[in-house]
């Protein structure tokens, strides 16, 4: 795809009015802060107060609620943008109640503790704990990390893991129904005896859903996702009786040889959609001709694994007569796949045969492309986590200072200092990550099991990675913090209280 490269206005404008918003939410309550403080007060010891109610608050808050209403309403999808927002607000509760219960939390330990762990605990119990101002960043900078670092790892391994071993090695169209049984030998001298669990033949149809329990479709009765399946023509297929696969999860399949009515076995989110049960009559348009087929059988396809994946499945009779291709799907190893196609190449050129091996690989090889630019975009989360810590290690810087020379004085030894600040903030980074963890997986388990409809499956490699980041950035800023308080002499820090 040719990169075009020009001005676009409207692009730029949404870009300046989110940092417009952005930057007035973030400053204005500072700056209200800042208008009310008398100059007698820049001689105290700290400036810290309640965040005032005023104009400027009132002016924070719109800002804020702009900013979301700006991305909802600029977003693709805005139903989606509204769920991220008001996930990302109540996770930041979470976080922030829960740097509120940490500092509580380590007030009641400390009476237990000693020498730098006490010390550490106190400072995390007290007014400027880094568990209040920085535990809500860190934490949703690990939980979009985790959220990413999880549906990636787990689409990834449903590609090169749970597809190759569920799915079908090769998929073949268009195969001339009054050719099937010689299809089928070809297919025999390149892969070996055919099985039920390695070969799969059916024939195959496109139809429409015209009717409905004897009344023409009506698509406002239903669900929007599903609609598709009754305003385009849908694929389907025949079967003389239950399959090896058949997931059925209500009704009964037809004996081998039955010829009565059509029956009809259907997928059941089709049938939830339009309301349908089993006995219910669909009729079907195929080939011209309206058959009304009665519900015999709800299935739930598992569209990746190896079987009759058609949302529609009638009786074999129900069709009698009609010349209808066939599809077919195989199992067999990398090493005899290029021997299949070049036998069916000569055999049967007019069939379509499609390597399913190649398209996982070639996903495969996609997703690995993706990876770092999708992995630098929440890494910018991360990034803001980080700047929040560091800020609020600017802010503190006078409060530290004081207290590590009232400590040095005291008789504490540059070790025991370095070593309470690096178990504050330690402490801090592994509860706001394993926050931010467990918020991750919230967020990634219903994207990938109810969206992408993939097996659940764990990195718990990455997760520990992230762990391991977030209390060691965390425990670096401890130091930092450390260094720079120990970096001041403690007669003239005092003597400037």
């Amino acid at each position: 795809i040719p990169a075009l490269f020009a001005v676009y206005p409207w692009p730029l404008a949404k870009a300046g009015l989110f940092g417009l918003l952005a930057a007035a939410g973030f400053s204005l309550i500072p700056l209200a802060r800042a208008r009310r403080t008398p100059p007698s007060a820049l001689f105290r010891p700290s400036l810290g107060g309640r965040i005032p109610l005023s104009l400027e608050t009132l002016g924070a808050v719109l800002a804020g609620a702009g900013l979301a209403a700006l991305a909802v309403v600029t977003a693709p999808t805005p139903v989606a943008a509204g769920i991220m927002i008001a996930g990302v607000i109540v996770s930041f509760a979470i976080l922030w109640a829960l740097g509120r219960a940490a500092a509580w939390g380590a007030g009641k330990v400390r009476r237990l503790a000693s020498g730098p762990a006490k010390l550490g605990l106190a400072n995390l119990a007290g007014p400027r704990s880094a568990a209040r101002t920085a535990s809500p960043a860190i934490g949703l900078g690990v939980a979009l990390l985790a959220c990413v670092v999880l549906i990636q790892s787990a689409l990834l391994a449903q590609i090169t893991t749970t597809a190759p071993r569920t799915a079908p090695a090769m998929v073949f169209t268009e195969i001339p129904g009054d050719q099937a049984a010689a299809f089928d030998a070809e297919v025999a001298k390149a892969i070996g005896p055919l099985t039920p669990k390695t070969y799969l033949r059916m024939p195959f149809a496109t139809g429409r859903i015209s009717g409905l329990k004897g009344k023409p479709v009506d698509l406002q009765t239903i669900k929007p996702g599903q609609r598709w399946a009754f305003d385009n023509d849908i694929g389907l297929s025949l079967l003389a009786g239950e399959p090896t696969d058949p997931g059925t999860v209500g009704g009964h399949w037809w004996k081998p040889g039955y010829a009565g009515p059509p029956l009809l076995a259907l997928n059941t989110e089709i049938a939830d959609a339009a309301g349908l049960k089993l006995g219910d009559i669909v009729t079907l348009s195929i080939l011209g001709r309206d058959i009304d087929a009665r519900v015999a059988v709800l299935r739930k396809i598992e569209f990746g694994g190896f079987g009759p994946n058609f949302n529609l499945i009638l009786n074999t009779k129900a069709l009698e007569g009609a010349d209808l291709r066939n599809v077919a799907i195989a199992r067999l190893g990398k090493d005899r796949e290029a021997a299949l196609t070049r036998r069916l190449g000569t055999s049967f050129p007019s069939v379509n045969v499609i390597s399913v091996r190649e398209q996982l690989d070639a996903a495969a090889a996609l997703f690995d492309r993706l990876a770092p630019a999708v992995r630098g975009a929440a890494a910018v989360a991360g990034l803001a986590g980080l700047l929040v810590l560091a800020g609020a290690i600017a802010a503190g810087a006078r409060a530290r200072a004081r207290e590590a020379a009232t400590l040095k004085v005291l008789g504490a030894t540059r070790g025991q200092i370095l070593l309470a600040y690096a178990i504050e903030y330690g402490a801090v980074g592994l509860i706001a990550g394993t926050a931010g963890v467990a918020l991750g997986f919230a967020a990634a388990w219903p994207v990938v099991v109810k969206v992408f409809e993939a097996s659940w499956s764990v990195d718990w490699g990455g997760v520990m990675i992230l762990l391991a980041g977030a209390a060691g950035v965390s425990t670096a800023g401890g130091l930092l913090a450390a260094a720079l308080a120990l970096a001041q002499r403690p007669a003239p820090v005092l003597r400037a209280d």
